[in-house]
């Protein structure tokens, strides 16, 4: 995500689907909130349908982590720092991939936050179980961006078009 934070603010790309960024959430940048997903601590289940894991105090849970540097990964590490009185975390693995740390979970391999929108099917079908209450869930903002100076005229009108849609209320189904 860095590199496509910084391909916008060099003027290289006129637009930018991200999460909310900080860095972009003011001038010389424009933002159209598109909508809201959650990230939720998630794992394998056992052939009975029963978490391979559980969020409790007790022995170290296996992480499969962000890296640190991530959009994500500061996400969940905000989070984790304010449980670090409750819960311990041993991090088995790290990866900015969001597709790769959901293979690991499903694989058994440890416990990862992962976005609503990648776990959906994996979700309904039984093969990820999510752990803990509302109060390990991350709500995540989906957002375009654009720096704030005149674009070609096609990409004026899609974010007139989208402006529009958007003050109406129009979401993105997540």
């Amino acid at each position: 995500m860095d590199l496509a934070v910084e391909a916008l603010q060099q003027g290289r790309c006129d637009f930018l689907l991200g999460f909310d960024i900080d860095a972009l959430m003011q001038p010389p940048f424009a933002s159209l909130p598109l909508g809201k997903t959650w990230m939720r601590p998630v794992c394998a289940s056992d052939s009975e349908g029963t978490p391979l894991f559980q969020l409790e105090a007790g022995q170290p849970l296996p992480l499969l982590r962000y890296s640190p540097g991530s959009h994500m990964g500061r996400r969940v590490n905000t989070l984790l720092k304010r449980s670090a009185n409750t819960l311990q975390f041993c991090s088995v693995m790290e990866s900015s991939l969001t597709d790769l740390l959901k293979v690991m979970a499903l694989r058994g391999k440890g416990i990862a936050w992962l976005p609503d929108y990648a776990i959906t099917d994996e979700l309904r079908c039984g093969q990820l179980q999510p752990l803990g209450g509302d109060e390990w869930c991350i709500a995540v903002d989906v957002v375009l961006y654009r720096n704030d100076v005149r674009l070609h005229a096609g990409a004026e009108r899609f974010w007139s078009l989208l402006a529009k849609q958007c003050a109406a209320g129009w979401l993105l189904p997540m």
